[in-house]
């Protein structure tokens, strides 16, 4: 039989009020869907009417077992454990990675992203266009 598609998370990092991420999400997007991936964007902004852009009070993996989970939570580590690699488009900001991305992802344990590839996608309206971004993702998405 046919296998399915690769499922693929698309972690953006912009949280501004003006922002590219959207933009350069799409295009990175559009060329993973062209190769026959299924995309899911994690939008810190729009995922879950914005609840990851308050700061994290409590991860999902510091909920002990029967203790409730807030639904934006669970649904959102539902989408992440059903990815089979994920990206992340982000841009850098000041010389490192942006406190909306590291709050989202902080929320779910580091066996979340566990034995899934990672891709990276940074950009900056500086000479380095995100190098720097995308030297920090590198441990921490190790």
């Amino acid at each position: 039989g046919i296998a399915a598609p690769l499922k693929c998370a698309v972690v953006l990092g912009s949280t501004r009020r003006v922002r590219v991420g959207p933009r350069v999400a799409a295009f990175v997007e559009a060329r993973m869907r062209a190769r026959g991936l299924e995309v899911d964007r994690i939008d810190p902004v729009e995922a879950e009417g914005g609840y990851f852009m308050r700061l994290m009070e409590k991860p999902l993996f510091h909920y002990k077992e029967g203790e409730e989970v807030p639904g934006q939570l669970s649904r959102v580590a539902a989408r992440l454990a059903a990815a089979d690699a994920y990206i992340v488009v982000t841009p850098e900001m000041n010389h490192a990675l942006p406190p909306g991305l590291t709050n989202l992802m902080s929320h779910f344990g580091s066996s979340t992203y566990s034995f899934k590839p990672s891709g990276i996608c940074a950009y900056s309206a500086g000479l380095w266009g995100g190098a720097r971004a995308g030297v920090a993702l590198r441990w921490f998405l190790g």
